[in-house]
């Protein structure tokens, strides 16, 4: 009698710990599904549909880095910089790979908040990880994260520093528009003999 019990106790378990599984593959497949759709909805500059659906993929994948990056891009999109940087934020916590993405992203976020402290923190750490995993990234990639770095420092450090971050940037890709226009800020500045500092 007392295996007999035994028995049916291991076997509601295995049944309990199935139905818990198949509910995570479940919630995960939804997951991605919705993902897809924000992608098309994004894609198509649906940006206010495409939130909404990547919402619902954070919703039923609360642990999937990639909905919240996807998230934060469309919150960006959507002119949402402060939900953003949420979920930029969260996607990092979260390991989304390459993680150099989700920095850049979080930088130029900030710098679109003024919160410039956090930016240059946000694109070194970037230029730090891309430096340390170059092959992972593209040369648009890293010259993005330059560009970033570079559009902070004429605000916090002036253009010269600016600069030097334009350059290395333009150095892996020259078609960056980013780049070149933060060289003619710099050198609008410089003809009138005026610098931005925080």
């Amino acid at each position: 009698m007392k295996t007999l019990l035994s028995l049916k106790y291991q076997i509601m378990l295995l049944i309990g710990v199935l139905v818990v599984i198949v509910f995570a593959f479940v919630r995960y497949d939804l997951s991605g599904e919705y993902i897809k759709q924000g992608d098309r909805h994004y894609d198509g500059g649906e940006y206010a549909y495409a939130v909404l659906n990547y919402e619902q993929a954070v919703k039923y994948g609360d642990t999937n880095p990639d909905a919240y990056f996807k998230l934060a891009r469309g919150e960006i999109a959507d002119g949402n910089p402060l939900r953003a940087a949420s979920a930029y934020t969260k996607a990092i916590e979260l390991g989304y790979a390459p993680t150099a993405l989700a920095y850049i992203g979080l930088g130029w976020t900030q710098y679109s908040l003024a919160q410039y402290d956090d930016a240059v923190r946000t694109f070194d750490t970037a230029i730090e990880i891309i430096a340390a995993s170059q092959d992972q990234y593209t040369a648009a990639q890293r010259a993005e994260a330059y560009s970033g770095r570079g559009w902070v420092a004429i605000v916090q450090e002036g253009c010269e520093s600016a600069m030097g971050y334009f350059e290395q940037g333009q150095e892996l890709d020259s078609e960056l528009t980013s780049l070149s226009q933060g060289l003619r800020q710099c050198d609008s500045l410089q003809e009138r003999g005026t610098e931005i500092f925080n």
